[in-house]
């Protein structure tokens, strides 16, 4: 069973945080908000749009054009440092900037250059490494966006279509709780939940419903155990990113998911 994380770290220090994401089977491009705040995973997909100005948790029209791609103040020395081998990065879910733009009269446009700009982000990887690539894309609405689960399949099916996403592996992480019934029929390769929020029967349920496309969840974000047995996973996660975890309760992590 191989070990990644969801995305985001606490720390101040981008080799710290490097030492920490390396450490696990799969190293994890993580994101850095107390590095650079625009990290935080709705500033980081809304920042330096096309045509829009992002001020924290707004967007404003601006005749500014921008062409850059998703920002990760660890980006150059994490891929370095991976070379070729296997790696996993993590961005936004339309359905979650969907909800943060509060029915902004532009939502359509918005989503498609964020599309373009997860386009660019993977392009830009894909020139720097040649190893295997996990994307997830973070949906903490899910369980609240149920009725536009038929959206999210779509935004997916587009990033599967484009060339480069070619021979990516494609996951879902959500930290609300979605019922399995709302997840079978997406086409993601793997779903990493948050167990802690699924009682044992409800968790057996995702089980039998996703299978191996399920991720096995033994810890949380606190680095508490959650409970719940391993049933065919072949991965593991913590529940959650850690970005609002204290560095003493990293190791916690650390020990559940490296077993």
């Amino acid at each position: 069973m191989k070990s990644f994380l969801i995305g985001s770290l606490p720390h101040k220090n981008v080799e710290e945080a490097l030492e920490y994401t390396f450490s696990f089977d799969i190293p994890t491009l993580p994101t850095l908000p107390n590095i650079d705040p625009n990290e935080f995973m709705v500033d980081q997909a809304l920042c330096e749009l096309d045509g829009f100005e992002y001020i924290r948790h707004g967007l404003r029209d601006k005749n500014t054009v921008y062409n850059s791609s998703l920002r990760f103040a660890a980006r150059e020395f994490f891929f370095k440092r991976a070379g070729n081998k296997e790696y996993k990065w993590q961005a936004s879910g339309p359905l979650t900037l969907m909800s943060s733009l509060d029915h902004h009269p532009q939502t359509k446009n918005i989503l498609d250059l964020y599309f373009d700009k997860l386009v660019k982000t993977q392009a830009e990887f894909n020139r720097l490494s040649k190893g295997k690539t996990f994307f997830f894309l973070d949906e903490p609405v899910l369980a609240f966006s149920e009725e536009s689960m038929g959206l999210l399949e779509k935004f997916l099916c587009r990033l599967k279509e484009n060339s480069a996403f070619k021979d990516i592996v494609f996951g879902l992480h959500a930290c609300s709780k979605a019922r399995a019934e709302a997840l079978r029929n997406l086409s993601f390769d793997l779903f990493a939940l948050d167990s802690s929020l699924y009682d044992k029967s409800e968790w057996k349920q995702l089980q039998a419903e996703l299978g191996k496309r399920l991720i096995f969840i033994p810890v949380t974000s606190k680095g508490e155990s959650t409970g719940h047995p391993r049933g065919q996973e072949a991965f593991a996660s913590s529940s959650c990113g850690l970005a609002l975890t204290s560095l003493e309760r990293l190791g916690a992590v650390h020990k559940n998911l490296n077993f």
